[in-house]
């Protein structure tokens, strides 16, 4: 199945890449904060990635990624 890769690249600060690491590494954050803040940073490295080498690199599922893109 392929997915469509976003229609838009998502821009993110210096200081918001910071938090999204904070919240990746930090030990008592929910596992679905910890996929979104790696999904976010990694979507934002990579813009031209599909979802398949996404999940790859955040350790997942491309049916999650393909999950958390649709939430939008």
């Amino acid at each position: 199945m392929s997915h469509p890769k976003l229609s838009y690249p998502i821009g993110l600060t210096e200081e918001e890449k910071k938090e999204l690491q904070k919240q990746a590494r930090a030990h008592k954050t929910g596992q679905d904060q910890v996929i979104r803040a790696k999904l976010l940073f990694v979507t934002n490295e990579y813009p031209e990635w599909s979802n398949p080498p996404i999940a790859k690199a955040v350790g997942t599922t491309d049916r999650t990624v393909y999950l958390y893109k649709s939430k939008g």
